[in-house]
């Protein structure tokens, strides 16, 4: 918000959303880069830089600790076939 601190900006970011300002951009970014390990083939690195996280072992860690798998693993899952 114009005027506010860093400080007073996080606490009322947490305040408004349940959630830091930083776990909520790091949220926003996994969840570009799953679409992007779903509808396109770049590899997990360039995934990753794309959405602005640092390197590829990082956005593993990152995604491991949110959806409890790897990159790797969510693109198998999603190219199996699907029964109808």
């Amino acid at each position: 918000m114009v005027g506010m601190s860093g400080s007073r900006f996080m606490k009322f970011f947490k305040q408004a959303t349940g959630r830091t300002f930083v776990s909520y951009v790091t949220h926003v970014r996994l969840a570009q880069a799953c679409e992007m390990l779903r509808h396109t083939d770049r590899s997990v690195s360039e995934i990753a830089a794309a959405v602005g996280l640092p390197d590829h072992p990082y956005f593993d860690r990152k995604l491991k600790q949110h959806f409890r798998t790897s990159p790797r693993a969510m693109r198998a899952q999603w190219a199996k076939p699907t029964r109808v």
